[in-house]
């Protein structure tokens, strides 16, 4: 399932403050999911095709555009044949699913 908007909005406003939770740049809300300055994506922290739980503990609010492109390059493995950067990303990851397993919402 997808996450809920108001999900999202709590996501992307309170807990990353509108900026990437990998690169803490600054992204801009209207440009969810759109290659644009500022583009973002939300998402699962445990994939969708696990049953996760679509709340804002399995989000992650990650950069789409280029150079740093958190959503492919952290998220999902990277780019081909490139070391990845060490951000803040893994810890991250491993708290939320701490969260997760411990049914903290």
């Amino acid at each position: 399932m997808p996450f809920s908007e108001l999900d999202i909005r709590r996501r992307f406003f309170i807990l990353a403050k509108g900026k990437c939770e990998c690169c803490s740049n600054k992204l801009v809300w209207e440009n969810r999911d759109r290659g644009l300055d500022g583009a973002w994506h939300a998402h699962h922290v445990i994939p969708a095709n696990a049953n996760p739980d679509d709340t804002v503990f399995n989000m992650a609010i990650l950069c789409i555009n280029e150079p740093d492109n958190c959503h492919a390059n952290q998220a999902h493995g990277g780019k081909l044949n490139e070391i990845q950067p060490k951000t803040k990303w893994k810890y991250k990851n491993n708290y939320y699913m701490q969260m997760i397993q411990n049914n903290i919402k």
